[in-house]
């Protein structure tokens, strides 16, 4: 079962600051809103299938981090946000 937005929210929190970019400038890079980046950010929505394959082409996390906080197959240099 997927994770709930609460419990993902925290993992998309820390490689957006991972990455050093803000809300705004992280949100750019997948095309959407920051708004639309704050509420999954914040677990008010979970983050949407589509949005969520951008952020794995885009930044190298896997979906199943995302959604189910499973770290393997991870590139190392990311594995330190597997303990968010």
């Amino acid at each position: 079962m997927i994770d709930s937005p609460a419990k993902i929210a925290p993992r998309l929190a820390a490689l957006r600051s991972f990455t050093k970019l803000s809300q705004d400038a992280f949100a750019e890079t997948l095309g959407i809103t920051q708004p639309a980046w704050s509420q999954f950010e914040s677990g008010k929505r979970r983050i949407t299938l589509d949005v969520a394959a951008n952020v794995v082409r885009r930044h190298g996390v896997t979906l199943d981090w995302i959604y189910f906080g499973e770290a393997s197959g991870m590139p190392i240099r990311l594995q330190v946000l597997a303990a968010a």
